[in-house]
């Protein structure tokens, strides 16, 4: 027991330190184990490695001021925010007839103080405990600081392991993870001599000592006994211009991020805002630590109760509106069976429906590039193809598709000038728009106005969700060039899409993009057409909220993901903003991440409309989950899953697993649905899957994607399952175009 309690008093030293710059120390292990353990943090890792000089040259500028923010603030709390216990005696506290003058009141005790050395014989030496203690105070901020590196090199070791890397990109990556050992070194060394350092500079710029300001900015003050009514504005001099002037950064960063997060995020990249945007909230967090300290108020305490009172009124997540509203465009909508009808009487043709799933940009990618290829090998196919229905990224690829559709007619040539001789036009088109950055912009605007419009009153600052949506819209732009008539497609008003020449638009391709009611968990459909009969238990979006929006907004109706996106707020009062509440919109994956249950629904409405047109339909399912196994084509069922649930916590962790796994067995459900009902009425059915590579890393689910997720998704049309897709919609359009697919994919 003995030797028990002398640990245990070793452990609470420690926690005492930690407490104190549990700050710094949440701020540096949230950000290095995202980028070791998420996904998208190992992608943003490896993009960085494919990047230029640069870039990689910014990224560790903001690695060096990641970690010298951890420690510096770390250190500050530690000196004078407090004194941490180690059994030795507190020092005399400030007499109340000196309370308004601190400043004599320490000269004083100074005075005092110097008497006491020149006839009391010296202290006895320190305690095992102190001497820990004060060890601890000096080493775990240092740790902290040198951690941040440490971590960033963790991360490239373990994106070293990523299969099907170019040798090039793995190289950098080790030579990369040495580099940032080597720098972790050096800041602990530097940070361990900067008392040396700084006073060097002090005898160079002050020589006779004399100077009044260098006092407080170049001299290292001793760490002060805890006086627990001194006051902020006693503190050093370096400490508070340090503050300012990180303060007047964030500020910069802020005013930008309000007035352009797409640019911003796009020049800085991911990685950097990621790392300079947490490591700017480390000091006015600290600086409210040293306020409630002095205070004795629960300072961070009361910001979260103020945000939450606020969340009442301060909800800046409103949908946006159409720049150019066209508001008796949805009433006027035809429904399904007039749509398809009509189409149907134009030709004998088959009539193809389109099913694709969730998962960021991988999805998004995935969709549009696929639909593009199948464009491009055979031009009838927008004639024939009836809709897309779209959840998350596949809403957003099946989005940009229709864009597609309306913006490159027959006589133009690809978007990107460069490329007038290239083949396959349109899957070229939407390569070259998704393979942009939009995480980049998601974060600026998460970090600077949308979390700070969380502490506010009102909701007036920007939110980042229209970041998310204007980075789509600019990818587009910069794809087609400002002289294109069609260069500000997905900013138009949703409906523009489908004016696409000068005869009477045709509603034909729809779009079924599929988010999820907050209020009642059911689907929230934002399509062309009028829904009204057409989805078994869910909500037209237009009939719901008749309001004009932009194509770019519908398409995030679909893709609101958790954290990355908020909730879309849909109000009452259809032209005010700060109407009563509706409802709000989140991504469709909540409900199922297929789009299998609304393309069913549409299914059934054509043959409620005329049964003869079942024998004319095809649907293509399209699925961007590497560990979805595909439809059950009469396998054995009633087997035991592959995955076991957790152990670890598995009490806490049980409920929440088995919800997220219920969505995901409840989109698989919808798909197998889909499935039957063509196999039972004899109709194609081609399953175009996301599948693992052998020798390849999966593509992640996030928005930005590297060269080499990229890469693995061009080739994905030439997996054998994928070209069996293929050759089965071959036959159902009666064309035999899967044989030219091998000149498109013969480089993978």
């Amino acid at each position: 027991m003995h030797w028990l309690s002398g640990r245990w008093d070793v452990v609470q030293d420690i926690g005492a330190v930690l407490r104190y710059t549990r700050l710094s120390l949440l701020v540096t292990l949230a950000a290095g184990l995202i980028l070791i353990f998420v996904d998208q943090g190992q992608e943003l890792i490896v993009i960085l490695a494919e990047g230029g000089h640069r870039r990689q040259v910014i990224f560790y500028l903001a690695v060096a001021f990641w970690a010298l923010n951890a420690w510096y603030w770390a250190r500050a709390i530690l000196s004078f925010g407090g004194r941490v216990p180690d059994g030795t005696e507190a020092p005399k506290p400030v007499p109340e007839e000196d309370e308004d003058d601190l400043f004599a009141a320490r000269r004083r005790r100074g005075d005092e103080a110097e008497d006491r050395e020149a006839t009391e014989p010296p202290s006895p030496p320190l305690t095992a405990r102190a001497r820990r203690v004060r060890w601890l105070v000096k080493q775990v901020p240092r740790f902290i600081g040198a951690g941040a590196f440490l971590l960033i090199a963790a991360a490239q070791v373990k994106a070293m392991g990523r299969p099907g890397l170019a040798e090039e990109t793995r190289s950098w990556l080790g030579f990369g993870a040495a580099t940032t050992v080597g720098l972790a070194i050096v800041f602990y060394l530097l940070v361990l001599a900067r008392r040396d350092t700084l006073g060097t500079i002090r005898s160079l710029v002050d020589p006779k000592g004399t100077a009044r300001w260098t006092e407080g900015w170049l001299a290292i003050p001793a760490t002060p006994a805890f006086d627990p009514k001194a006051r902020v504005a006693e503190l050093p001099g370096a400490v508070k211009g340090s503050f300012l002037v990180l303060l007047a950064l964030l500020l910069v960063l802020f005013a930008l991020a309000c007035i352009d997060p797409v640019a911003v995020g796009a020049y800085l990249g991911p990685d950097v805002v990621f790392l300079v945007g947490a490591s700017l909230w480390i000091a006015p967090g600290t600086w409210l630590l040293f306020i409630a300290r002095r205070g004795d108020l629960p300072v961070l305490s009361i910001v979260v109760v103020l945000g939450l009172i606020f969340s009442f009124t301060n909800d800046n997540h409103a949908l946006r509106r159409s720049a150019v509203p066209d508001p008796a465009a949805f009433d006027e909508r035809p429904s399904v069976a007039e749509a398809v009808l009509e189409r149907a009487a134009e030709s004998n043709g088959p009539l193809i429906l389109v099913a694709t799933a969730g998962g960021g940009s991988r999805a998004a990618y995935w969709t549009a590039s696929l639909l593009g290829l199948i464009r491009d090998l055979h031009p009838g196919f927008n004639h024939q193809l009836i809709g897309i229905s779209g959840v998350s990224g596949g809403a957003v690829g099946g989005t940009v598709y229709r864009a597609l559709a309306t913006a490159l007619p027959q006589s133009q040539p690809p978007c990107t000038a460069g490329w007038e001789g290239q083949r396959f036009r349109y899957r070229t088109c939407a390569r070259i728009i998704l393979a942009g950055d939009f995480l980049g912009p998601t974060l600026t605007a998460t970090l600077f106005p949308d979390l700070v419009q969380r502490i506010l009153p009102w909701g007036f600052l920007p939110d980042r969700a229209a970041a998310l949506e204007q980075a789509w819209e600019r990818a587009w732009h910069r794809a087609f060039g400002a002289r294109h008539a069609r260069a500000d497609l997905l900013a138009d008003d949703f409906f523009q899409a489908w004016n696409d020449g000068p005869d009477e638009p045709s509603p034909l391709p729809a779009l079924f993009l599929n988010g999820t009611s907050v209020a009642t968990g059911k689907r929230i459909v934002t399509s062309n057409l009028n829904l009204d009969g057409t989805l078994t238990d869910g909500f037209d979006f237009f009939a719901h909220w008749p309001t004009s929006i932009r194509l770019s907004t519908a398409a995030n109706n679909a893709a609101r993901f958790p954290i990355v996106a908020p909730a879309g707020t849909l109000t009452r009062a259809a032209t005010q903003d700060d109407g009563n509440r509706l409802d709000r919109i989140v991504d469709g994956g909540y409900f199922e991440n297929f789009g299998a249950a609304t393309a069913l629904d549409v299914l059934r409405a054509i043959e409620r409309a005329d049964r003869s047109l079942v024998a004319r339909l095809v649907v293509i399912q399209i699925s961007s989950d590497p560990d979805y196994p595909g439809v059950n084509r009469g396998r054995k069922t009633g087997r035991r899953p592959d995955a076991a649930p957790a152990s670890f916590a598995g009490e806490l962790r049980s409920p929440l697993q088995g919800l997220l796994n219920a969505r995901t067995a409840r989109g698989a459900l919808a798909a197998q649905r889909l499935y039957d009902w063509t196999r039972d009425r004899g109709r194609p059915f081609a399953e175009f899957r996301l599948l693992p590579a052998p020798g390849l890393s999966d593509p992640p689910l996030g928005w930005s994607l590297s060269e080499a997720a990229m890469a693995n998704i061009d080739c994905q049309p030439n997996r054998p399952e994928n070209m069996k897709a293929f050759q089965t919609l071959a036959e159902a359009l009666g064309i035999p175009f899967a044989r030219r697919l091998k000149l498109v994919v013969e480089g993978c």
